[in-house]
């Protein structure tokens, strides 16, 4: 019993050193493939990711996700699309929002992003709908699974290069924030196993 009411909740059972190698690693695995991909396709997956978290944040906009988190976007169609650009800064408070949808990012990082501001893009991203309650290990390892069968759907279908570009993207958040979430420093770890 208290091995499921820990296991329902999310928490880790053994977090020793052995599993946390062996999940690094397998994020370190992931991290390599989402890139081959891309880098196969003639897609640049810092790009699609910013394309993707900008028709996220037109899907979620902050407001409505503050006020029913759980919505999926298809519940808060109703609600007015918001013209947004990543490149440029539309408010004048310096709050750090982008038409209030969208966290603003700065020539340097729109220029080639890196695992680390990715990884602080899709945190304040997640943080202002207030979604990170919901980012326990065990759901975003239920959310990261679901990502990879859309990637590999949409490789074994033959779709579009846009389509794979969000799927790749999806991926990609998904395991930045698990690693994040469980203290994993993916720079290192991918340096660490994969040393150039």
């Amino acid at each position: 019993k208290q091995w499921y009411q820990r296991r329902v909740r999310g928490t880790p059972i053994d977090w020793g050193g052995v599993r946390r190698a062996h999940v690094t690693h397998q994020l370190c695995l992931l991290i390599r493939t989402l890139c081959s991909i891309a880098q196969h396709r003639g897609l640049e997956l810092g790009k699609a990711f910013l394309q993707k978290i900008k028709l996220t944040g037109e899907r979620y906009p902050i407001e409505k996700c503050q006020e029913n988190p759980a919505a999926k976007y298809t519940e808060l169609k109703d609600c007015e699309k918001v013209d947004s650009t990543l490149a440029q800064d539309n408010t004048s408070s310096g709050d750090g929002k982008i038409g209030s949808h969208s966290p603003r990012i700065s020539d340097e990082v729109t220029a080639k992003p890196t695992l680390q501001s990715v990884t602080a893009m899709w945190r304040r991203f997640s943080e202002e709908r207030d979604w990170l309650r919901e980012h326990t290990p065990r759901n975003l390892t239920l959310d990261l699974f679901g990502e990879v069968g859309e990637v590999i759907e949409v490789v074994l279908e033959g779709r579009g290069d846009e389509l794979l570009g969000e799927e790749l993207s999806d991926c990609l958040a998904s395991s930045v924030r698990l690693a994040e979430v469980c203290g994993i420093n993916l720079t290192a770890a991918i340096n660490h196993y994969f040393p150039q």
